[in-house]
């Protein structure tokens, strides 16, 4: 792992940044000196621009890398307006703090995921959310449940237990993405600053056969799902669907 400044490579093919105001104004980003191998596999030269494709729900959009001239020799990314547009509508309230050049609750983390060599990367957007935060969103989920009980009270107790423990949950924001891993759901795009960073967590695996809590690897085992897709999964206690059944049930936008 490699950290420099607001940046960090996870590993050869996984990278992210903390997004700050440049990000949305500016259509672009620095690439510190330690995190150039990430995005350019030779040295590039003043005005050299290698050009790059972002892969974000589907749909790609042009980038570049470039490193600026011998005074700056700043190497930085800039995606073009259709990219900017996707973020503003996406994470409104963030680019309306920005904007009147003042700081969110909570900064945006972009991921990069290297699909093809120094290609081409596809993106996904995570929330640097406090623990408080998390702690205060799982406690609102807590007062909803109180009530009837139902079916396999055990299992439902420690599947709660992996999704809401904060630092599970963090870690599954920071890879999985803000975005409902079912139906593309944006709780920002649509509620504001009420909806940032918000996201539920749900464990993918079946845990019936679970007799005690187990160790969760927040990438692997859980996955970030819209409140609605949520308990669409988990309606039936017998019958848990897959993120792969529930994405098949949902029925096309006429």
């Amino acid at each position: 792992m490699v950290s420099s400044f607001s940046w960090t490579i996870e590993n050869d093919n996984l990278a992210y940044k903390v997004l700050d105001k440049s990000a949305f104004l500016h259509w672009g980003t620095g690439i510190p000196i330690a995190i150039r191998s990430f995005f350019i596999d030779h040295e590039l030269t003043p005005g050299e621009k290698r050009r790059v494709t972002l892969l974000y729900q589907g749909v790609e959009y042009p980038a570049h890398v470039d490193l600026e001239t011998p005074a700056t020799a700043r190497t930085r990314l800039f995606w073009n307006s259709d990219f900017s547009k996707v973020m503003k509508t996406s994470f409104p309230y963030h680019h309306e703090q920005y904007s009147k050049n003042q700081e969110p609750a909570s900064k945006l983390i972009i991921t990069f995921q290297r699909l093809d060599g120094y290609k081409k990367y596809q993106v996904s957007f995570a929330s640097e959310v406090t623990e408080a935060v998390l702690v205060k969103a799982i406690e609102a989920e807590e007062i909803e449940d109180k009530g009837p009980r139902f079916e396999g009270g055990v299992q439902q107790y420690f599947g709660k237990r992996y999704e809401r423990n904060p630092v599970n949950r963090l870690e599954a924001i920071r890879y999985h993405g803000l975005v409902c891993n079912v139906c593309g759901f944006n709780f920002e795009e649509v509620y504001g600053e009420r909806g940032s960073g918000y996201i539920e967590v749900h464990h993918v695996e079946p845990i019936s056969t679970y007799d005690g809590e187990q160790p969760v690897d927040p990438k692997t085992d859980l996955i970030t799902v819209c409140s609605n897709c949520h308990r669409m999964i988990h309606r039936n206690p017998n019958d848990v669907l897959t993120i792969q059944q529930a994405q098949a049930i949902i029925r096309p936008k006429p």
